[in-house]
């Protein structure tokens, strides 16, 4: 089981890539964030829905059933995208001018941020159970109400940013994301001895994260030119690998302090830093516009 899990997981990474590059490609003028923020409505949907569902599959019948049941959708996937995706042609192009945006500072910069931000969410939303169990003190059969809460503040995160594509820039809209975060985890910290506050700070926390994932899809491949899938893989590489290096922390804060809501500590530590990072890069961006523009 161990090892299925390790191979089904392989191709996380390079299909969320693959799919953000396809999307920015496909998309008409001016609409690739909009584009990009509804692809991951996708992953937003399935937390929200597919989660509660498997797990109901589970318990009613048997937990093959939840893996048959995504094998099958993975089979209707694979004959959809080969009927309804357009044929985008491969643009071949030697290694060291595919790599040659890796050399400048901004990919970097943004990976680094999108580390950060994702590191300090996971920090937190890993212990999301046992801070209700110990801190909350709630009822353990009513847990999985507080993740279909969860899952749905993911949902509408994600539908809300969709929109604001128009009118804001995808630094802004990631910006404003991760400060959520941050209220988020540092009400958290303070307030989860209360049953109603700490669901809320929870769904406000993952509202926030899928808030900003769509413009961050956006963002990481933008103004990369021939090095777009390389990117887009390198931001998941960072999503993952700061999920876990999050999970790890908030761990250690708990061992630490033998309090799970500790976990919130560094989950506000990384988010800050990440939102500090985003809020300059929105002023740095915009401060570039008004000089094209001689404002």
């Amino acid at each position: 089981m161990l090892g299925a899990r390790f191979v089904s997981g392989m191709p996380h990474g390079i299909f969320f890539a693959l799919g953000a590059v396809a999307c920015e490609r496909l998309a008409d003028p001016g609409k690739a964030s909009r584009d990009v923020t509804l692809m991951v409505l996708g992953q937003t949907s399935a937390n929200f829905l597919g989660v509660p569902l498997g797990a109901w599959l589970g318990f009613a019948f048997s937990w093959r059933f939840i893996f048959i049941g995504i094998a099958s959708l993975a089979v209707v996937l694979i004959f959809a995208l080969c009927f309804w995706l357009p044929s985008l042609p491969v643009k071949k192009q030697p290694l060291p001018r595919e790599i040659e945006p890796l050399k400048h500072a901004w990919p970097w910069i943004i990976l680094g941020g999108v580390a950060l931000g994702s590191g300090g969410f996971y920090a937190y939303y890993s212990y999301a159970d046992p801070i209700m169990e110990t801190i909350t003190h709630l009822p353990a059969e009513e847990m999985t109400l507080v993740m279909i809460v969860a899952g749905g503040a993911m949902f509408f995160g994600n539908l809300a940013s969709a929109p604001l594509t128009k009118r804001f820039s995808d630094e802004a809209l990631v910006a404003f994301g991760q400060t959520l975060i941050v209220i988020a985890t540092l009400c958290a910290l303070f307030f989860s001895a209360n049953k109603y506050p700490a669901v809320f700070f929870l769904a406000l926390a993952a509202f926030g994260y899928y808030f900003l994932a769509g413009p961050m899809q956006a963002l990481i491949i933008q103004g990369t030119k021939d090095a777009k899938i390389i990117i887009a893989a390198l931001g998941q590489v960072a999503y993952n690998g700061a999920n876990a290096i999050g999970a790890w922390l908030g761990g250690e804060a708990i061992k630490v302090s033998d309090s799970s809501i500790s976990c919130a500590i560094p989950a506000s530590v990384l988010g800050f830093a990440s939102a500090v990072l985003f809020v300059s890069i929105f002023f740095y961006s915009r401060k570039r516009a008004n000089q094209r523009t001689g404002r």
